[in-house]
């Protein structure tokens, strides 16, 4: 019998372990179709997120959006955006404008969800976002929203460094463009095997979920 020890570190695990939030991620009309920054089947991923999002409240899950903000270039130039002048985005999400608003299928938020507004790509960067979770002791974060290879991609990143366990909802998430979706999803999984996941087998195990 060999002794030799498997290179591998991933060992089988369950859908959820301990508490459970969901974060559902800039989901702004600046976003949408026709916009600035249109995500590839954004429209058919927020009504599947829908229904995540329903089932996480009847659950009495914590529900968490965020909504990137940007200062008026008119006041400010262009300091608010940082290094993401260096890259391919259009001016977005600017406070005020329309494109900064949530998109209307999400509206109204209930009085139990929280609402995090984020000033870089990650939902964890200069928020209390890891407070919130911490102080619901939660250990698995459910992730959705836009986009994938953006906003989705950077807050796993940040909540696989701090080593919370991660679900991305394949279906619930829209990104740039398909291959930059597919891409941010394969490295996902490749960070934490069975990561990526869809919406049915989701709902499912949130029908079953407990406390």
């Amino acid at each position: 019998m060999s002794n030799c020890v498997s290179p591998f570190l991933h060992t089988p695990t369950k859908m959820f372990h301990g508490n459970i939030a969901l974060l559902v991620i800039d989901f702004q009309k600046d976003f949408d179709v026709g916009a600035p920054i249109e995500c590839a089947n954004i429209r058919k991923s927020c009504e599947n997120s829908l229904r995540i999002i329903n089932a996480a409240r009847d659950k009495g899950i914590p529900v968490i959006f965020t909504q990137e903000y940007h200062r008026s270039p008119r006041w400010f130039g262009y300091l608010d955006f940082g290094r993401e002048v260096d890259g391919q985005d259009p001016v977005h999400t600017i406070i005020g404008t329309e494109g900064y608003e949530l998109m209307d299928q999400l509206l109204p938020l209930e009085p139990t969800d929280y609402l995090v507004q984020k000033p870089r790509c990650s939902a964890f960067f200069d928020t209390d976002l890891d407070l919130i979770l911490r102080s619901h002791g939660i250990e698995t974060l459910i992730i959705i929203g836009v986009c994938t290879n953006i906003g989705v991609h950077y807050t796993f990143i940040d909540a696989h460094q701090k080593d919370y366990r991660v679900r991305v909802i394949e279906d619930c998430v829209a990104g740039t463009s398909e291959y930059a979706h597919e891409a941010a999803l394969s490295q996902i999984e490749y960070l934490q095997a069975g990561a990526v996941v869809k919406s049915d087998k989701m709902i499912d195990a949130l029908k079953e979920y407990e406390k």
